[in-house]
């Protein structure tokens, strides 16, 4: 085999790895987020059915996942800055 060839190759296998890599590691994301989500919605019912500290760790989970930064008091996560018709608290 050539040494362009051969280069070539190692290139293209170095490429396929890390596009896989990537692919895994965006399912993985993906994985992680559905579940939080899941917690979430399901630790948010009615107050005989809600679970405060399983919200509230679902909810940290999720916002880590997506970057949403917290309040600047630090008393919760902005996600309000995301939102589609988001809340003027101004």
């Amino acid at each position: 085999m050539s040494p362009n060839l051969a280069k070539y190759r190692t290139d293209l296998i170095t490429r396929t790895q890390r596009s896989v890599r990537a692919a895994r590691i965006a399912d993985e994301r993906t994985a992680a987020l559905r579940r939080a989500i899941a917690d979430y919605m399901r630790f948010e019912g009615c107050s005989c059915c809600r679970n405060q500290d399983s919200q509230d760790d679902a909810k940290r989970r999720i916002a880590g996942l997506l970057d949403v930064p917290m309040y600047s008091d630090g008393s919760g996560y902005d996600f309000n800055q995301f939102a589609t018709d988001p809340v003027n608290i101004d």
